[in-house]
């Protein structure tokens, strides 16, 4: 059951109290992993239709560990889109040349196609943030399985976190500041940029509640954990996507780019229920296609785009957390129905 009554945010709007109360429902007698769901936010046609709070409420600030994957994903993009990065096909190699030397040729032939499909050949999941040379250490041992072999591992995202500083001269927050957050109006000031533990799951927001976005052991920012944000944060970065790569009228992200990054790259996942495309789950639904942001704990952003939807779950850490099918399932169960 919910901590405690839920209360709706003040954007809500029709069909909110119908739909605001289905959740509700669905949440007070679903299996016990939900108890820890903090919030669910229902965007639908560009309306907040419903905002519902479980002992939380707007301002609260979460850790949505992988969903960082997905922002990334997004900062490549932009960066695709603006020509600070030149291509997909762009090879580790190109974007650290300082470093050529020193790293191994498996390493220097990955692409950034490579590690935005978690297939650069990297298995280890932890690449020690708390050591000094993360980076260069990563690029001297080199790729530990057959780069193209899909394996998920924090490796590709952080690789990804790195080249954009190299790409754009800007720390990744700096750069996510000026081309994504300020923007999308997301208050990423003041932030907390402490450093990365070894385990992530370890991970707690600051005791102010702020933004935050943790560094590795040489202040490069962590990219595929270590970022919190608001639920409502969570909403404004899933329309982006919904919209094809346009807010208000300003195109962020090239649409052939969100096209890719939303089908499955990975041809060893062809037919399973969860299929991966440009560090973003490709998730259809019972009736519609989908595709999520997800971390660990229950952190959500799932877009149907022929409902014009986005719906975004955030939860609290637990030993039992709601995995991404009972997050979806709850989706197909409560939500859908009522925006068809």
């Amino acid at each position: 059951m919910p901590s405690a009554t839920p209360t709706a945010g003040a954007s809500s709007t029709a069909p909110g109290p119908a739909l605001g109360m289905a959740i509700d429902d669905y949440l007070r007698h679903g299996s016990a992993s939900l108890n820890r769901i903090r919030a669910v936010l229902v965007n639908h046609q560009g309306n907040l239709v419903a905002e519902r709070y479980y002992d939380s409420d707007t301002t609260v600030h979460l850790g949505v560990q992988s969903v960082t994957w997905s922002v990334i994903s997004t900062l490549v993009g932009i960066a695709l889109t603006k020509g600070d990065l030149t291509s997909l096909d762009q090879t580790v190699g190109d974007l650290f040349p300082d470093q050529r030397s020193s790293m191994s040729k498996r390493s220097a032939a990955v692409t950034i196609r490579q590690l935005l499909t978690m297939s650069g050949g990297w298995t280890d999941h932890d690449p020690g943030m708390t050591k000094p040379k993360v980076v260069e250490r990563i690029l001297a041992t080199g790729p530990d399985g057959d780069p193209g072999t899909f394996a998920y591992t924090h490796i590709g995202p952080h690789l990804l976190s790195a080249a954009l500083v190299r790409a754009t001269g800007m720390s990744t927050l700096e750069y996510a500041r000026r081309e994504l957050f300020e923007p999308l109006g997301i208050s990423s000031k003041p932030a907390f940029e402490g450093l990365a533990t070894d385990d992530p799951d370890e991970l707690q927001v600051d005791k102010e509640n702020s933004f935050q976005r943790l560094r590795d052991a040489d202040g490069v920012h962590v990219g595929a954990f270590g970022l919190a944000l608001t639920a409502q944060d969570m909403v404004k970065i899933g329309q982006l996507w919904l919209n094809d790569g346009v807010w208000q009228s300003r195109r962020f992200i090239d649409a052939d780019y969100i096209s890719a990054a939303t089908t499955n790259q990975v041809p060893e996942l062809e037919g399973l229920s969860h299929r991966y495309g440009y560090l973003w789950f490709v998730t259809p639904l019972a009736t519609h296609d989908a595709y999520s942001a997800f971390g660990p704990d229950g952190q959500l952003i799932t877009v149907v785009p022929d409902l014009q939807a986005v719906i975004v779950v955030s939860a609290r850490r637990s030993e039992t957390p709601p995995g991404i099918d009972d997050l979806l399932a709850m989706i197909d169960s409560v939500i859908v129905p009522r925006l068809t």
